[in-house]
């Protein structure tokens, strides 16, 4: 966490946040990254990483996290890897951003180790897990415990695309 105080998070980003349409909260992680390690923010992208409904929400949260190429954005993604179920692929999805935006050029890659070695020393059990997890897929480019499905989507598709690769199906009545 910075030292530096913490910036108010405008309202509207908020509202993003807690909105029913995916595009809201797509665009609500993409704008709440660049408050993470502010413990008054915190909870929110974590949710948006987890987000119960759409993937699209977890890959855009993910990707515009690990953009940041620092701690607090590692830390996030960590923590939501070790807090995934397993049984969705939520966890894929989070590998496609780290794929492509630590994996794709060498400098990233080392960046990417030397921010999950840095995590594994943290006082919190879950990110301490998924800092090993997230090393682990930097490594082989797989999680451990066996293979999660890979989604491979394009780096940057039409928004509709984006919606439609991510639904997750929803049972008939």
């Amino acid at each position: 966490m910075s030292d530096a105080p913490d910036a108010q998070v405008p309202p509207q980003v908020l509202q993003l946040a807690i909105s029913e349409e995916v595009p809201d909260r797509m665009e609500a992680g993409l704008r709440l990254a660049s408050f993470a390690g502010q413990s008054t923010v915190d909870a929110l992208p974590h949710r948006l990483l987890l987000d119960d409904e759409n993937t699209a929400v977890t890959y855009e949260t993910a990707e515009a996290l690990l953009a940041r190429k620092d701690l607090a954005g590692a830390r996030a993604v960590a923590r939501a890897i070790a807090e995934a179920d397993p049984r969705d692929l939520t966890t894929a999805w989070i590998g496609d951003a780290v794929h492509n935006e630590w994996r794709m050029r060498q400098e990233d890659l080392d960046l990417g180790h030397r921010l999950c070695e840095a995590l594994l020393n943290s006082d919190e059990a879950p990110v301490r897990q998924g800092a090993a997890a997230l090393a682990a897929y930097l490594d082989h480019g797989a999680w451990p415990g066996g293979p999660i499905p890979s989604v491979s989507q394009p780096r940057r598709p039409g928004l509709l695309a984006r919606l439609r690769a991510h639904a997750r199906p929803r049972p008939h009545r």
